[in-house]
Order: C-alpha cells, then structure tokens, then sequence
C-alpha cells in the first residue's frame, strides 16, 4: 500500500530557528511495496521511485506518465547503454548517477549531481539544498560508500550552526502499512543531525531541478 507524504504531522528538532521542506506530494516507496522481494538490494531503485512519483503528483513530467518498476528502470538503462543486458532480472544496486540518467531519460528532467567526500563536510552543501527547498522542492536522492544504503532527502532545518536533515529511509520491509504515524515511529522518516553522518563514507546527491528548456 502506498502512503502520500509520510513526513506530514513528524515533529521537528526542538528550538529550531528554519525548516525547509519539499514542495508538493509524492509517495513513499520501500522494499516489497510492490510485492517484489528486493531486501537488500533494492533501495537505490526506491528511493528513485519515491522522487519520480513527486514528478508524477506534481504533473512535471514528459514522456513516461507513470513510476516506472524495478524492471523498466533495469531495461532503461541497458537500452540507453548504461548496463549490460545481464542486468536486466539482476540484484544489482543503483545510485545517485544511474537515477540521474533515468529522470533524463524518462521524463524530461534536468538533474544536479552533487559530491561531498565524507560526511563532516556535509555542511558545504547546505546553501545548496535549503535553496533548493526554498524554490524548486524536489525530494533528492542521497547515496554514498561505506554508508551505502539510499536515503531520500525531504527538507533541512537548523538552529544557528547546528543542520538536521529530512532523511525518508526506503529499507522498510512490511507489505501492510495502515497510516502515516506506523512509519514514522518505524522511524521510515526522521531528522537525521548532520554530525551523525558516517565521517568516512562519500555522498552523493541527485537533484531533480526542472524540465528540460
């Protein structure tokens, strides 16, 4: 079952001075939310499927009028020479760069890749999403190495220098969810400190940011 805007009615870190968040509805993609079992591999592809809805809800898009499955994403990107053919029916991973190509190639959408070489330099980017948030709004799929798992980006808040992200984690595994409140004390959505950010792992950031002109 698909649940819209799961962010909605979660409390913010106390004393907060801003909060940024995104603009507009999507749905909250996870491992077997379609019923295909992809524990363990699949989070990439869901974190994808969550930004896509929120070109989908918010009428966006060009071309592909739908969130495409795990298998149309995995044949996408053969076809356009990304992937081998065996990666078609694979386990394989995607990350920040394979979704860049997908929202390109299926619908018309500029992306901005963004790199930081470890997490406590996280802190360079934040100008970069609060106006990110501030104007266009786009959930932003984050990844990186040694913290590998996808996470999706849904706004940014701060009290003087201290900055929490927004983090919507696709690696929850239950097929039967009922309201927003069970995802948010399954901690699906929480505001993750920037300080709590693995120092010795990469991240990158794909940023939908408009259609094409």
């Amino acid at each position: 079952m698909l649940l819209k805007n799961i962010h909605e009615g979660l409390a913010v870190p106390q004393q907060f001075c801003s909060c940024f968040t995104v603009k507009g509805d999507y749905f909250f993609y996870h491992y077997y939310v379609d019923g295909a079992n992809d524990i363990g591999w699949g989070c990439g592809y869901r974190s994808l499927q969550t930004v896509v809805s929120w070109i989908i809800c918010n009428e966006l898009h060009q071309g592909l009028s739908g969130v495409p499955s795990i298998q149309c994403i995995q044949s996408k990107l053969v076809e356009i020479g990304d992937k081998h053919e065996s990666f078609i029916g694979s386990k394989e991973w995607i990350g920040t760069y394979e979704a860049f190509l997908i929202i390109d190639a299926l619908y018309k959408m500029s992306c901005k890749i963004l790199h930081v070489s470890c997490g406590k330099e996280l802190y360079k980017v934040i100008e970069i999403l609060k106006d990110h948030f501030q104007n266009t709004g786009s959930p932003i799929m984050m990844g990186g190495d040694i913290d590998c798992g996808s996470k999706t980006i849904l706004g940014i808040c701060h009290k003087e220098d201290d900055w929490w992200f927004l983090v919507l984690d696709p690696h929850f595994s239950k097929m039967k969810v009922y309201n927003k409140k069970q995802l948010q004390d399954e901690s699906c959505v929480y505001w993750k400190h920037l300080s709590t950010f693995d120092d010795n792992s990469f991240y990158n950031f794909c940023i939908p940011l408009g259609l094409h002109q």
